[in-house]
């Protein structure tokens, strides 16, 4: 090709190349030689022309508005000039330097082998972009062989490129004619067709795939003219057509597969599907099936199902029998049919000949027999069978239908006969398989004695005391039922202080709703003559349990003092019956009972002298100013009970509240002073002392004399630094107290009431602190109850009852006995108008007893006989 002339040419005169799309000039960024960044065919010469057109571009002085934007623009270009060119001697500084920075890199490169020079990986592109243009490159490059015929609107080449890559995976093509692979061939071509059977024959017609399902017919057509001798190629086609709501068409390919394959009972079963419309032909089919497979079950079971008559079905059952004479399903099914008990014994006789191994048809047997001939029978399976348990729980069953005052012992110990003989024969069932068969006889009301008798057996044979987790555990599996109530009472037996066991055991019994289970246990354990009463001298504690039991949740007051009462016949000097039984008397309002038990147990005690004698006075005194004989309770302090323990501290408490509420102050201060001197370590009686000088004299500032005093003795008492904080907040000085708290929490940095104080008093005006205090808190006491029900305070006195709620529910289950947090969980649902009931079911299960607020009216004389729902009632009433 010759160069064109025009290449050779001059420009015409003021050609600027390039300025027509837009070019104004080169940049001369890396020169920094060059005057500013004005191209030089721009730039103007001394006469002030400009260099390209010769135009002068001197202003005159009227056009001053077009000077003055000439040079804002030139001093724009000439700063943005000078911030381009420091980065260039950076940027030329740093190239000049990067030969020195590797000098002693490319010194090293001399000691490289040929070998690591071969072995150094090739630079790889990671972009997206090459990432994506790869992969689209490949599905560009995926294309589809296919005839033309193929190539209409109704035809999915996606799914047809995938069913073809499916077959030539599964090898269906010349190669299945081989003999060596056929067997792995047919598997696959079985498991291919229950996909297609799943998925992509579904709906054939309507998802308009019916060239999907002509490539399917070439394939499976294929399949059966390689080895026509297959079943599986005819029944696939036969679905595929049935898919396709080809019914005629199905059923002729299965009449030929018959034909083809009379000896698979599948394509006659199918078949017999397939026409299950027309019965009489559906028998015809069946018949000739088992003609040619005389020994298929199946056949024979869908020839039963086809006879509607049972005497037919019989017929048929007892021909299949000729042919199957060891099928037990098939002995199983005569039974079905036949109602004469002469006739089933004589059919069980002939099965347990023919099937010795069948432990069911044993049991069948002996049920149709008398007790004579079951012990026969029973003795031939023990034979056939010696290592099967359930042929000697089959014995314990004969005993008990025949023998109807044969006991649990007796049983029990012919199982425990049978276990040994099992063991003989190295056969040893799990505990739970003995459980399992009792619980599955516990429902029958003939064999009740046998699974009781199952489970005392199993049990004698473990080690409980050393195995007895995993007896527990085994047990807890089971569901709740007289057979888990019987292995609980076993157990405890065995294990009476186990009080986990005696829990679940209540919990099985109220499940089941069985609670006298549980009282029968308690009598049995506490209450037996013949042992001395041995457990219930060792574990007094039980009658205590069983007294609860019938009292609380029985609703039995008299039976629960009937209880106390024999307890107390057998160990007289336990001083808990005695409390136990005033309980009962003076919550069941008893009081004249009371006062004669009262004098009793003080009398009784007495002579024995007890060391619990004070526990009690207390409640004596007690009683007494509940009846409003104070006269009578002080005398009975000053000359019995200070007199004979005078290092109690309660009795002084006591004495000085009843000269508090009779009105004489001074002998209420005097008695605490007299306490505090006697019992100087006994912080409560200084606290006491102190509240009386601030509330009833007006003497607060002896009043934290006192306290001081106190500390002085006792300088670990965290409730005097309380009462001080207190004393202060009751006297408005809201900052002293809160010196006081930071001074407690320095020395006792864990405490929840320190904390709890010290949220309490937190300024309203500084809510901001509040989260960095709560966390604190929580972290410093473990998530003590106290805290949370602090915190929850907060948020009721800000009316959040919702947020605080929530804080309540969390101290409660924190710590069930701590009464306050019921309490406010009680008034926030008051407040938020919504149902208290399980509050009060719960305090009532609970019976919580610590707290202030609640210790504030369960320690009060008038209210100490009430039920703890009464206490909360009386709590929330005024919210």
């Amino acid at each position: 090709m010759e160069r064109p002339s025009f290449l050779d040419q001059a420009p015409p005169p003021g050609y600027i190349a390039g300025v027509g799309r837009g070019a104004t000039g080169f940049s001369t960024r890396g020169d920094p030689t060059t005057k500013g960044k004005v191209p030089k065919r721009f730039q103007l010469n001394d006469k002030g022309l400009d260099t390209r057109t010769g135009h002068n571009t001197n202003l005159e002085p009227e056009d001053k508005e077009d000077k003055e934007a000439e040079e804002i623009f030139a001093a724009i270009e000439t700063k943005l000039s000078t911030k381009r060119r420091a980065p260039n001697k950076t940027e030329s500084d740093t190239t000049d330097n990067i030969p020195k920075q590797f000098a002693d890199l490319k010194r090293s490169l001399a000691t490289v082998t040929d070998e690591e020079w071969l072995n150094l990986p090739d630079a790889g592109d990671i972009t997206k972009k090459h990432k994506r243009e790869r992969l689209q490159d490949q599905l560009n490059r995926k294309e589809y062989a296919a005839p033309d015929t193929l190539m209409n609107s109704n035809v999915n080449l996606s799914k047809l490129t995938e069913e073809r890559e499916k077959l030539l995976a599964r090898q269906l093509d010349a190669n299945v004619l081989s003999t060596q692979g056929r067997d792995e061939t047919a598997t696959n071509v079985t498991t291919y067709l229950s996909e297609l059977d799943r998925s992509t024959v579904t709906n054939l017609e309507t998802s308009g795939q019916l060239e999907d399902v002509k490539k399917m017919r070439t394939i499976l057509a294929s399949y059966r003219k390689a080895d026509p001798t297959r079943p599986e190629g005819w029944i696939a086609s036969a679905k595929l057509e049935e898919k396709a709501n080809k019914f005629k068409t199905a059923k002729n390919i299965l009449e030929e597969a018959c034909q083809q394959c009379p000896r698979s009972d599948e394509v006659w079963l199918e078949r017999i599907r397939l026409n299950v419309s027309d019965i009489p032909l559906c028998k015809t089919l069946a018949a000739d099936g088992i003609a040619f497979n005389p020994h298929s079950l199946q056949l024979w079971l869908k020839a039963t199902d086809l006879e509607s008559e049972p005497f037919n079905k019989r017929r048929v059952v007892m021909r299949a029998l000729q042919e199957l004479p060891k099928n037990e399903e098939l002995w199983k099914l005569v039974l079905k049919f036949e109602d004469d008990q002469s006739e089933r014994q004589k059919i069980l006789s002939k099965a347990v000949e023919l099937i010795p191994q069948s432990m069911y048809l044993w049991e069948k047997l002996v049920e149709t027999q008398d007790y004579t001939s079951a012990k026969e029978s029973l003795n031939g399976a023990r034979k056939q069978l010696p290592g099967e348990c359930r042929v000697w729980i089959l014995a314990a069953k004969i005993e008990e239908r025949f023998n109807e005052n044969v006991t649990v012992d007796r049983l029990t110990k012919l199982l425990n006969n049978g276990m040994n003989q099992l063991s003989k024969n190295e056969s040893n069932p799990e505990l739970l398989v003995w459980l399992r068969h009792a619980q599955s006889l516990a429902t029958r009301p003939e064999s009740q004695k046998v699974a009781v008798a199952i489970v005392r057996a199993a049990l004698s044979r473990e080690d409980i005391q050393s195995g007895e987790s995993s007896v527990l555990d085994t047990i807890k599996e089971m569901n709740d039922s007289i057979v888990k109530i019987v292995a609980y009472r076993t157990l405890l037996h065995e294990l009476p202080v186990k009080y986990s066991i005696w829990k679940a055991l209540r919990i099985a019994c109220e499940n089941t709703k069985k609670m006298h289970e549980l009282y029968e246990t308690y009598e049995e354990l506490l209450f037996k003559q013949d042992t001395d009463f041995r457990i219930l001298k060792d574990n007094p504690t039980l009658s205590l349990m069983y007294s609860k039991e019938v009292w609380k949740y029985g609703q039995d007051t008299s039976k629960a003092l009937e209880i106390l009462n024999k307890s107390i016949q057998v160990i007289p000097t336990y001083m808990d019956f005695w409390i136990a039984k005033l309980k009962v008397l003076c919550l069941s309002s008893q009081f004249d009972i009371a006062q004669d038990t009262f004098l009793q147990a003080i009398d009784t005690h007495s002579q024995s002298e007890s060391s619990n004698l004070h526990r009690l006075y207390l409640k004596y005194v007690n009683f007494l100013r509940f009846r409003n004989e104070n006269q009578r309770a002080i005398d009975f302090l000053e000359q019995e009970c200070i007199g004979r323990f005078p290092n109690y501290y309660k009795f002084y408490i006591q004495l000085g509240q009843i000269y508090q509420y009779i009105g004489q102050p001074k002998k209420m201060r005097e008695t605490y002073s007299i306490g505090s001197k006697t019992l100087p370590h006994c912080a409560i009686l200084w606290i006491l002392k102190a509240k009386a000088d601030e509330i009833d004299f007006q003497q607060p500032t002896r009043a934290r004399s006192e306290l001081d005093k106190a500390l002085l003795k006792n300088p670990n008492e965290i409730s005097l630094y309380l009462a001080k904080i207190q004393m202060e907040v009751r006297l408005g000085f809201q900052d002293q107290a809160r010196l006081i708290v930071q001074q407690a929490l320095q020395k006792f940095p864990n405490s929840p009431d320190l904390w709890s104080a010290n949220i309490s008093l937190l300024p309203a005006k500084r809510a901001s602190m509040k989260k960095t205090m709560f966390q604190d808190a929580l972290k410093k006491t473990n998530n003590s109850c106290q805290v949370l029900l602090e915190i929850g305070l907060s948020f009721y006195r800000d009316s959040q009852f919702v947020t605080a709620l929530k804080w309540f529910d969390r101290a409660s289950k924190s710590d069930p006995k701590y009464a306050d947090a019921f309490v406010w969980s009680a008034r926030s649902t008051k407040r938020l108008k919504k149902d208290t009931t399980p509050i009060y079911d719960h305090v009532e299960q609970c019976e919580p007893v610590y707290g202030p607020l609640w210790i504030s009216i369960a320690k009060n004389v008038r209210y100490q006989y009430l039920k703890p729902s009464q206490i909360l009632d009386i709590l929330i009433k005024d919210c």
